[in-house]
């Protein structure tokens, strides 16, 4: 895979954890296509069907809900959920981990998009969080871990 081709479809948001919360976060800045308000947690919200990446262990999870107000391409369906499980790559520790955005589909139940997410915080707290998206890549996973890797080691 093509380091220019990843590059071009990279795009990163920045979620501040709420104040005297766990899991509560808010945005703070770039791609805003994200719910305003989402919850990242170290654990699971609750127990999922796992779309075929079991050979990574769960790291946290990602839910949100869209606001009346809020558009978005991933806004499509009733009750407008993300849901997105976070795996963990014992070979990139770096990051918290990555996982494909799931979306309400007509029938209410989460749909997998196919879209990676790669998420990294500075500190183990995970007091902020950046989620770099990368668009229909989620089966280029070991390309776009090194591309990232390599983007964050230099941009730091």
């Amino acid at each position: 895979m093509n380091n220019d081709f990843i590059s071009k479809l990279h795009k990163t948001a920045v979620y501040k954890l709420k104040p005297d919360t766990s899991s509560s976060y808010y945005y703070q800045s770039g791609l805003a296509i994200l719910p305003n308000r989402i919850g990242i947690t170290k654990e699971q919200f609750a127990k999922v069907n796992q779309a075929g990446y079991k050979q990574h262990p769960v790291n946290g999870q990602i839910k949100a809900t869209y606001t009346k107000k809020e558009e978005s391409i991933y806004k499509q369906f009733r009750p407008f959920n993300i849901h997105t499980s976070i795996y963990q790559v014992n070979e990139f520790s770096f990051f918290i981990g990555y996982g494909s955005i799931g979306i309400s589909k007509e029938s209410g139940r989460i749909h997998d998009t196919g879209d990676l997410i790669i998420l990294y915080s500075q500190s183990a707290s995970w007091e902020e969080v950046e989620i770099h998206f990368f668009p229909g890549l989620l089966k280029e996973l070991p390309a776009v871990f090194d591309y990232l890797y390599k983007f964050k080691r230099c941009n730091q």
